[in-house]
């Protein structure tokens, strides 16, 4: 049974929401898919109802909705679209689809998605980079909550250190010495060695990162975070960067970080100048915005391209690959 194409299934965008995390919820909830279904969706077909989510609402931004828009997701229905499949290709069950009557009444409830933006953001960025496999990323972000309520630190401020450290929960990252998502160091008394993995510290980069959260945990544990409960964006940081650090509580005085870090860390971005707490916090969120703001880009400049390439697909002709717009750190 398709749904009547007059039928509205509108919802008040809340504070935290974001166009991916309502995007899920409404598929599973109006039958197009099962929730959990839904939920797992790999991010390329995600981000197609996405784009027609936000094209039927005349929305510019994906990336940008605000408290109190009205968005109607009656885009998504329909036998014949590709919303109305389930990701094997087939169209969902009758027993699953709702009457038209019932789906003019719906209005989302409880919302599953992620208030957190940043994280989410971060989640869907490492599945297109191939950080993380589509079908890993619920279980990934369930992961990073459950270990943010047991420490009581911000997820999204959680995201914004690994978007320093390993350019968003790149498993694979390294300078050599340090590795992996939050990048666990060499040495007696370090990151590698309380994970575990001090006589092989390279072998971490064999991990997935659901694997490399485990360790995470464990070196939370072993360095003491629970007692900084809740943990601040800065406090959670130099846990990672320079446990000792955490001693000096003055925003403005030097937390004593040895060597050059990232510049965007430094007190003016200048790497002869010293880190302070008021500097690593401007540093850490303006990478983040950087990293995802070029990631939104990117992506707002190549559904054009993949609409491009389906019609050149369609006449027979070729284009040339694009490059990458984004470079790994």
């Amino acid at each position: 049974m398709a749904f009547a194409s007059a039928t509205v299934m509108k919802v008040h965008v809340q504070p935290g929401d974001t166009l991916s995390g309502l995007t899920r919820q409404a598929l599973g909830q109006l039958g197009q898919m099962r929730p959990a279904d839904a939920q797992r969706m790999p991010f390329r077909d995600l981000m197609a109802r996405i784009h027609t989510v936000a094209e039927h609402n005349q929305i510019h931004n994906p990336d940008r909705i605000l408290a109190g828009q009205t968005i109607d997701f009656s885009a998504l229905i329909g036998s014949q679209g590709p919303a109305a499949k389930v990701l094997n290709g087939h169209p969902p069950h009758l027993s699953q689809t709702l009457s038209a009557n019932e789906a003019a009444a719906v209005v989302l409830g409880e919302r599953t998605g992620t208030q957190y933006r940043v994280l989410e953001r971060t989640l869907d960025r490492a599945v297109s980079r191939g950080f993380i496999p589509a079908n890993e990323a619920a279980d990934v972000q369930r992961r990073i909550l459950d270990m943010s309520r047991s420490y009581r630190f911000n997820p999204d401020d959680f995201a914004r250190v690994s978007l320093m450290e390993s350019d968003g929960l790149n498993p694979r990252a390294t300078n050599g010495n340090c590795h992996g998502i939050i990048q666990f160091c060499n040495g007696p008394a370090r990151g590698a060695a309380s994970a575990g993995y001090a006589k092989d510290p390279e072998k971490i980069l064999d991990l997935s990162v659901l694997e490399q959260l485990d360790l995470v945990e464990r070196y939370f544990e072993d360095t003491g975070l629970q007692q900084y409960k809740p943990a601040s964006l800065d406090n959670l940081y130099l846990t990672v960067l320079y446990p000792a650090g955490r001693s000096e509580r003055q925003m403005n005085q030097s937390l004593g970080v040895p060597g050059q870090q990232a510049a965007a860390l430094h007190v003016g971005g200048n790497q002869n100048a010293p880190i302070t707490r008021a500097s690593l916090r401007k540093g850490l969120i303006e990478n983040a915005n950087q990293r995802l703001s070029q990631f939104s880009l990117a992506q707002a400049q190549r559904e054009p391209l993949a609409r491009a390439d389906t019609r050149a697909d369609a006449q027979g002709l070729r284009r040339p690959a694009t490059r990458d717009l984004l470079a790994v750190r």
